[in-house]
């Protein structure tokens, strides 16, 4: 029985930290937030819903390099739930619990890259992607953020955007 207990606890324990890592990326990016949660979904232990923040091809507003950074952080988001939950595991990341995320960065990429979009350059991209939002995640204050939201998920379950977003800036204002 305790075997169990402890598979629950560690279980809940990854999911908060994959979530966490999506809202510390998203934040820092800024990126909207509505609500995280830890509540069990259709195809997820956990959800984390944007805002307004919405991806789209640019209607010659934004510069190339505007568009961009607006893309490269909503797929950094992507990839920095399963990056935390495996610096919280200790495990590798599991392909099993970042498809839907892997799978939601490469539709990203391909819908902005348009007939552009070869597995070549996906690949390229998206490997590039995931090295930079690694390096991103390291910083002591990046994982204090990330511990901070993930501590509260685990006590909670639900957090609204505002909610994240004092506990992100709180843990980056910190010495």
């Amino acid at each position: 029985m305790k075997d169990t207990a402890n598979a629950c606890d560690a279980g809940l324990r990854a999911t908060a930290y994959h979530e966490a890592g999506h809202c510390v990326m998203a934040i820092r990016s800024g990126r909207t937030i509505r609500y995280v949660t830890m509540t069990p979904g259709k195809n997820a232990m956990g959800q984390v819903t944007n805002g307004s923040t919405v991806i789209h091809r640019s209607n010659g507003v934004q510069s190339t390099e505007q568009e961009m950074a607006n893309v490269g952080a909503a797929l950094m988001c992507y990839y920095a739930g399963a990056i935390c939950e495996a610096a919280a595991t200790g495990k590798p990341v599991d392909l099993s619990t970042a498809a839907e995320d892997h799978k939601a960065a490469v539709e990203t990429l391909k819908a902005l890259l348009g007939e552009n979009a070869t597995p070549a350059i996906l690949q390229a991209r998206l490997v590039c992607l995931y090295r930079e939002t690694q390096k991103l995640l390291v910083p002591p204050k990046a994982c204090r953020a990330v511990r901070y939201v993930a501590d509260a998920l685990i006590t909670r379950r639900k957090l609204t955007g505002t909610e994240v977003k004092r506990l992100v800036w709180q843990a980056y204002a910190e010495d």
